[in-house]
């Protein structure tokens, strides 16, 4: 199997689980795409991967995961 078939499978079922959950507890709406935000969450996590293997500094890695989650948090206070 390949690495994107790989990718693909992970986000499939981080969708899934995210999605189910996620709407449980009332942090998505009925009409959100679990599985495209699944794949946004993987894709972010493996460039992170990237960047830590590039040696990175951890310091603006966080500022990454800062700026991600401000936006998250941005965006559910809109709507």
């Amino acid at each position: 199997m390949n690495i994107c078939r790989s990718v693909q499978i992970c986000s499939e079922g981080l969708g899934v689980l995210f999605g189910r959950r996620a709407l449980a507890e009332g942090d998505l709406t009925k009409g959100a795409d679990s599985a495209r935000l699944a794949r946004y969450v993987m894709t972010l996590s493996f460039g992170l991967a990237v960047q830590v293997a590039g040696e990175a500094e951890v310091d603006e890695l966080l500022g990454v995961v800062e700026e991600v989650l401000a936006a998250w948090r941005s965006s559910r206070a809109h709507g």
